[in-house]
């Protein structure tokens, strides 16, 4: 018989909780294992600002004795005070393909929102600040995700529109060959706009000093996210952690800073792409020892997954400068695509930026809405 539980935030429900997924894709070619212990800590440490700052509900279905989905519900106080909206989220749901499932732990998911005064929600939504992913993935083209993405059957728009859930937003992941960006007059129109405007571009490693360079990051995130941003930006503490745990993935090759004089005004991160790695090892390595395989071994595409420029330098050709520094290492290192993502559909800029580099649109994110 179809039932929800409620779990409660102790360590071994959490496992269960975080592992439900490893079941729901055995057969899939194209998952990754997660990082459990670390989506554990996440979801229970103070350290998670989004979990600090709020009240969640963790749900799971069960038919009888066997879990068919999960989902958490939450509200972030921060950000009812910063959009004047009583909004939540949900989020990290996974469900069989069966409506009457994912409809329990919506349900639920609405009882435990509406008690709490909140009067819309919006998801699938991030469950702490990585700013690697937010939606579902309504359209992949059939391909293989890339390092952090976001991943799911393609039935689950279809759950989410079967219980009323309409279109909230889209992000999008670009795909850029570099083919396309081997062009010296690039270089020579960079170098004009980097002359003009008085800034420059160089790598940086983070690894060496990874707290000061969280400050800087998180600076130019709060800067740089427009004030209508349906997001929170990240303190420096917490920004840390989050690069903390993906640190083996922090090439300097491919970590841009831009300055103007000592000024920091612009960042980007991207990171190899792994999974295609991970995929064929998932079975033989447990899941907390895969970022040790992240050393030099070639890797053949990027995920850009953070390039964030201060207002007042945007449209100066920062963005582009950043990104065709790091694609002259990549090429230098054999790879021969990025993935830009996720770009929100209303950041027209940073759209503008992936197609005037050549860059399509290979992926479709969407997050939903439903007026409670």
């Amino acid at each position: 018989m179809l039932h929800i539980q409620e779990i409660a935030p102790t360590r071994k429900a959490m496992r269960a909780f975080v592992r439900f997924p490893l079941t729901l894709y055995r057969n899939d070619p194209h998952y990754v294992q997660p990082l459990v212990e670390q989506q554990v800590r996440a979801l229970l440490g103070r350290r998670n600002a989004l979990v600090s700052n709020g009240v969640q509900c963790f749900l799971m279905a069960y038919d009888g004795d066997r879990p068919v989905g999960r989902l958490l519900a939450g509200i972030d106080f921060r950000l009812i005070q910063r959009l004047g909206r009583r909004q939540g989220y949900i989020s990290l749901f996974e469900c069989i393909d069966d409506q009457a499932a994912a409809n329990a732990l919506f349900d639920a998911a609405k009882t435990f929102l509406k008690l709490n005064g909140i009067t819309s929600v919006v998801g699938p939504s991030p469950a702490a600040f990585d700013d690697f992913g937010r939606g579902l993935l309504l359209d992949g083209g059939g391909a293989p995700p890339t390092v952090l993405s976001p991943y799911n059957p393609p039935y689950y728009a279809r759950l989410f529109e079967g219980y009323g859930f309409s279109r909230h937003s889209d992000c999008f992941a670009y795909d850029l060959p570099l083919e396309r960006m081997a062009d010296s007059r690039y270089d020579d129109v960079l170098r004009r706009a980097q002359q003009r405007f008085g800034y420059h571009v160089e790598h940086v490693d983070v690894r060496r000093d990874l707290k000061r360079y969280a400050r800087t990051f998180a600076r130019i995130i709060a800067e740089s996210v427009p004030s209508d941003w349906e997001g929170m930006p990240p303190t420096a503490e917490r920004l840390y952690y989050e690069l903390k745990n993906i640190r083996s993935l922090l090439w300097p090759d491919y970590l841009i800073i831009a300055q103007a004089g000592q000024r920091p005004i612009g960042f980007l991160a991207a990171l190899p792409d792994y999974n295609a790695l991970l995929r064929r090892v998932r079975r033989h390595l447990p899941p907390f020892r895969w970022l040790a395989l992240a050393g030099r071994p070639h890797v053949e595409r990027l995920r850009a997954v953070m390039e964030y420029v201060v207002p007042e330098y945007q449209n100066k050709g920062v963005e582009v400068s950043m990104v065709a520094l790091a694609a002259e290492a990549a090429r230098r290192n054999g790879v021969s695509s990025v993935e830009g993502s996720m770009i929100d559909e209303q950041n027209l800029k940073g759209r503008l930026t992936m197609e005037k580099l050549g860059g399509t649109v290979c992926r479709v994110y969407r997050q939903y809405r439903l007026n409670l």
